[in-house]
């Protein structure tokens, strides 16, 4: 009982089982039954575990038109966040990621917007104590230039 309790369901499941469990240092005659491949280039057989894998995977079909990509000049985002770290992260990653497919960027970063509440610390009396709220938000522009349809659709949807 206290090894089922220190291996919990999982473990105890394959501790009951490693009498079936097997390590084998011939490839072939795992290859049949599954297994998993070790750092020590050994594959250990699990019997008790076992993974579905479809065999008849479909591969993709590519279909190509005949009409001319669509071309812009100039394609404008903008990220709007509430973190400056996670603005900066985010324009790292958006750069990175542009320099992989070619694409020239420009980003600037727009004035913050700021929205301040002022509102009663109580609903129905005492007008002069009173509390402020503020939201800040911060913009980052990314603009690419010189982009082919194809390439804006594939880059847009990445970065999402």
């Amino acid at each position: 009982m206290a090894a089922r309790v220190a291996f919990g369901p999982l473990g105890w499941r394959l501790w009951q089982g490693s009498r079936n469990f097997s390590v084998c240092s011939s490839r072939s005659s795992t290859a049949k039954n599954g297994g998993l491949l070790l750092t020590n280039m050994k594959w250990v057989q699990f019997s008790n575990l076992h993974i579905d894998v479809p065999k008849d995977l479909t591969k993709p079909t590519i279909t190509v038109s005949d009409e001319p990509d669509t071309l812009y000049k100039r394609l404008s985002v903008l990220v709007k966040g509430r973190d400056k770290t996670v603005l900066d992260s985010y324009e790292y990653f958006v750069a990175l990621a542009a320099k992989e497919l070619g694409i020239s960027v420009k980003e600037h970063e727009p004035p913050r917007k700021i929205e301040r509440f002022t509102l009663l610390k109580s609903v129905h009396v005492f007008k002069k104590h009173r509390v402020q709220y503020e939201m800040r938000a911060l913009y980052r522009c990314l603009e690419l230039e010189h982009l082919t349809g194809s390439t804006a659709d594939v880059y847009l949807e990445y970065i999402q």
